[in-house]
């Protein structure tokens, strides 16, 4: 009977230890998935402004873009590179987000594309990040 009960409290613990490490995993898993991937690739200053190319996690990969700071604002934005659906990359160019981000007092607040909503959310993640990064150098 005792050797019941070591078996059954073994069996207890082995299957204990499995559902931890799945938790885990799953963990990893938010970890890298996250949607706010960004770096700063790029730093170039003259006398008038300071042009930031920068990478930030898109939809399929990353997107490249080149934000060029002015007074502490956006003065232009351009996109180097993108790995993105042209279909719904497109969208983004026909609603003219960048001009809004450009535009706009308070980037936060700016609605994302529909039918291109990581894309756009990068794209607005993007700005925000190359603004602080500006004003925390």
């Amino acid at each position: 009977m005792k050797k019941f009960f070591l078996i059954l409290l073994v069996f207890l613990l082995l299957l204990g230890c499995t559902n931890e490490e799945e938790a885990k995993s799953h963990d990893n898993e938010k970890i890298n998935t996250n949607e706010d991937e960004f770096a700063v690739l790029e730093t170039m200053v003259d006398e008038e402004k300071t042009i930031y190319v920068v990478s930030q996690k898109g939809f399929r990969n990353d997107i490249k873009i080149e934000f060029q700071i002015k007074d502490n604002n956006i003065a232009n934005i351009k996109i180097i590179e993108h790995y993105e659906t042209n279909s719904y990359f497109n969208r983004i160019k026909n609603a003219n987000y960048l001009e809004k981000i450009i535009d706009s007092d308070n980037i936060a607040e700016i609605d994302t594309i529909s039918g291109a909503t990581v894309s756009s959310k990068a794209l607005k993640n993007a700005a925000i990040n190359t603004l602080n990064y500006h004003e925390n150098k």
